[in-house]
């Protein structure tokens, strides 16, 4: 047998001393990586607490990455004084501070339920038509469950004459949620709501699983009852992913943090495209079913308390006419009275609206205007 050549012999080291280098590099890439990841970490320091607010850009950029539990762990203090000001909000219970009763020199007090953008309109209207009061309450980014669920919890604390239901385009694929955490990933409001769902063609509700501040500050202390809670967020909400709301040691790594964040973003626009395409929104887990439910029962109910039920159809950018187009068929059913901004301040165009998304205060304004003309025409009738 001839003996093996040379050139294989000597190949064989040379192979394994580079597969030995190769593991040096690697090894040490990493370790660097590490002490990067753990430097960086030192150097920003503690995520904020409370009412606290990332202190820089980058700072920032690295909190949005960490978990949602983690981010409500913050934001929750012992007390209100020492609680971010977005784990105060959305909670469904009446609002303090707003009117209960239209004052002196005005004619009507408008009650309104929605968001940022409905309570944007409802103010501008109300400046420019003082005879028209508004009391308004709602939540960051409202879904419809939440305005409604709002509504019906306020029903019998004031004496608005006109009731107005808020409703953003862009929050209706968060139909199927509880809280604005599972769906907000990035700036969460810890603050949860009831979802609706139709049994036997009636509506029927899921309640909120924490019904308030203090409850969920009850649950954060206690490991069982925020597992049950976790759990009831994985059965009942649409939104939720363990690997962006669950806390763990990764919640440390800066690393860990941006690649969550990357997950967090890919993950909700997979879950958004479930309920709304190009062409409008789906019946993704009966979802169009649902709202058309909740708008009947809010316009039968507002009716009911011989008060004039209006519904605020709020169309930001991204969403066209589909917000219109989907409730259409329970406009034209019930007669309920409407504004849509898609003919005052279409989505198409941008400049309608400010870099946050919000419309420009001009658009709120010809929004607020137009809606407190159709009440006053209702109302002179």
């Amino acid at each position: 047998m001839s003996p093996p050549s040379s050139s294989t012999s000597s190949s064989e080291p040379s192979r394994a001393s580079q597969l030995r280098e190769l593991s040096r590099v690697v090894v040490w890439t990493l370790v660097f990586l590490l002490a990067i990841d753990a430097g960086l970490g030192v150097w920003l320091g503690e995520p904020p607490h409370g009412p606290e607010q990332a202190s820089g850009s980058l700072q920032r950029y690295f909190e949005y990455g960490r978990s949602t539990e983690s981010k409500i762990r913050s934001q929750v203090g012992p007390t209100d004084a020492l609680t971010h000001p977005l784990a105060l909000k959305g909670w469904i219970e009446p609002p303090v501070g707003q009117p209960r009763a239209a004052p002196a020199g005005a004619g009507a007090l408008v009650a309104v339920y929605g968001m940022s953008f409905s309570a944007n309109v409802a103010l501008a209207m109300h400046e420019q038509m003082p005879q028209l009061a508004v009391r308004n309450a709602g939540g960051p980014g409202a879904t419809l469950a939440h305005s409604y669920a709002m509504y019906q919890r306020d029903r019998h604390e004031h004496e608005a004459s006109v009731i107005v239901l808020g409703v953003l385009a862009s929050s209706f694929p968060s139909l199927s949620t509880l809280s604005h955490a599972t769906w907000n990933f990035e700036a969460p409001s810890p603050h949860f709501y009831p979802r609706y769902r139709l049994e036997g063609g009636a509506l029927a509700s899921t309640p909120a699983p924490i019904a308030s501040l203090a409850e969920l500050r009850e649950a954060l202390a206690d490991p069982a009852r925020f597992e049950a809670l976790r759990a009831a967020l994985e059965q009942g909400d649409a939104f939720y992913d363990p690997l962006v709301f669950r806390e763990s040691p990764l919640d440390r790594s800066l690393i860990a943090r941006a690649l969550r964040r990357a997950w967090g973003q890919r993950a909700k626009r997979g879950t958004i495209a479930r309920f709304h395409g190009p062409d409008g929104y789906t019946n993704e887990l009966g979802a169009i079913d649902v709202s058309h439910a909740i708008l009947r029962e809010f316009v039968t109910s507002v009716r009911a308390d011989g008060k004039l039920p209006v519904l605020l159809l709020l169309q930001d950018q991204g969403y066209a006419d589909h917000l219109y187009r989907a409730f259409l068929p329970v406009i034209e059913a019930t007669g309920v009275d409407f504004v849509s901004t898609h003919e005052i301040a279409p989505a198409s165009d941008l400049s309608n609206f400010v870099r946050d998304g919000h419309f420009t205060p001009e658009n709120d304004r010809r929004i607020g205007r137009a809606l407190g003309e159709r009440i006053l025409e209702r109302l002179d009738k």
